[in-house]
């Protein structure tokens, strides 16, 4: 699994943040031929970071010693593909009335479910691509499009929060509002929601927060009060009166396949780790120029905003390849985005008694990944970008 996963074609993405004009109601997708959607796609992907960090996680897991001991067996049996996952567009598609982009579909097949032939690739980017919108050769141009205008109908849109609104603790980044100038997270709250954010997919990914689950019971499975508070502050319109349940959010289907969601909430766990090792999501103490080895990054100073950055472009540069992505050190106490990845993998897998959560073990390899500096930077920034 693992030597097949190294060996995928189907990449990182970059994203394309062009918008063409269009009318406000347009009879048909800018761009809705899906073969050559699919060709341009795979040109345009770039190198799989997300993807082979997560396959080395699990590897390491297998092949070292982990605080929670998960065997062989366990780790196969969690990653082992699912009969039949689907996914949908409509976490970001499930309204077409403030989104033009969503108009333009053919109802129907703006509706289908499609299979995920590798839910570990998928899960690894899940925070990248949370409506699968770059499964599709027939919405991979649209995915770009909501990033950039998606302000208008924000709340329905998964695509434009995780990246430069409320949600961009998945990648290790403060919270944008909804225009720069009003944004400016506290850093001490930009910890707290990323891990607020790791409690809840990790618990998704051992089963311990049903699938099925509506988000307005999912403070009942957090640990402490300020951390179910945070959740209902930060997930509002899931929680209120579109309540939103958690196979909803990860898939875009109702009853899916319960193991499927489980590799999409691990994924999602690894991939906002490994975003927190970014020197474009993360400033550090004593960082060199990226891109820089990943072993021992430094305490955390700041959290960055996306919507701040004013040199857009080089945020790719800093999360590129690490020189050191293969090279993840032996000793337990030395931080490495693999490392810390294969104790998470190991903790979900891991046999446990029913009800009971391997999280506290899990968030003792998580939490020095955001250890603050003291001092620290007050507020968000835009870092060197």
């Amino acid at each position: 699994m693992i030597a097949l996963l190294l060996q995928h074609s189907a990449l990182a993405f970059k994203v394309d943040a062009t918008v063409p004009p269009t009318s406000s109601r347009p009879s048909s997708c800018s761009f809705d031929n899906e073969e050559q959607g699919n060709a341009y796609a795979q040109a345009s992907f770039g190198d799989p970071v997300h993807e082979t960090m997560t396959a080395l996680s699990i590897q390491r897991a297998k092949e070292h010693s982990t605080s929670c001991s998960a065997d062989d067996k366990s780790i196969e049996a969690f990653w082992k593909k699912p009969e039949k996952p689907q996914r949908t567009i409509l976490a970001c598609c499930r309204y077409t009335k403030g989104s033009r982009f969503c108009r333009c579909l053919n109802n129907d097949i703006r509706k289908a479910a499609f299979a995920d032939e590798d839910p570990v690739k998928t899960g690894s980017r899940w925070p990248d691509d949370p409506c699968h919108m770059l499964a599709r050769g027939d919405t991979y141009f649209i995915m770009p499009q909501w990033i950039v205008v998606g302000r208008s109908s924000w709340g329905n849109n998964l695509a434009y929060s995780s990246h430069l609104h409320y949600f961009a603790f998945m990648h290790s980044m403060a919270s944008s509002g909804q225009k720069a100038s009003m944004s400016g997270e506290r850093t001490v709250t930009t910890r707290l929601r990323i891990l607020v954010w790791l409690e809840f997919a990790f618990k998704v990914a051992e089963g311990v927060i049903p699938s099925t689950a509506r988000f307005s019971e999912v403070p009942g499975y957090l640990d402490s009060k300020e951390a179910q508070e945070q959740f209902r502050t930060v997930f509002p319109g899931y929680v209120g009166s579109k309540d939103w349940t958690v196979d909803f959010f990860f898939t875009g289907i109702y009853n899916a396949d319960a193991r499927y969601v489980q590799q999409l909430a691990l994924g999602s766990t690894l991939h906002t780790m490994q975003d927190a090792f970014s020197d474009s999501h993360v400033k550090r103490r004593g960082r060199p120029k990226a891109p820089a080895p990943v072993t021992n990054p430094g305490l955390v100073q700041q959290f960055l905003d996306y919507k701040l950055h004013n040199k857009v472009l080089l945020h790719p540069t800093a999360d590129a390849r690490p020189p050191d992505m293969s090279d993840a050190p032996k000793d337990k106490a030395a931080l490495h985005p693999v490392s810390v990845g294969a104790e998470v993998v190991s903790c979900a897998a891991a046999k446990r008694p029913t009800g009971q959560s391997n999280w506290k073990k899990a968030m003792q390899a998580l939490d020095p990944v955001y250890r603050l500096d003291q001092p620290h930077e007050k507020y968000s920034g835009k870092g060197a970008y």
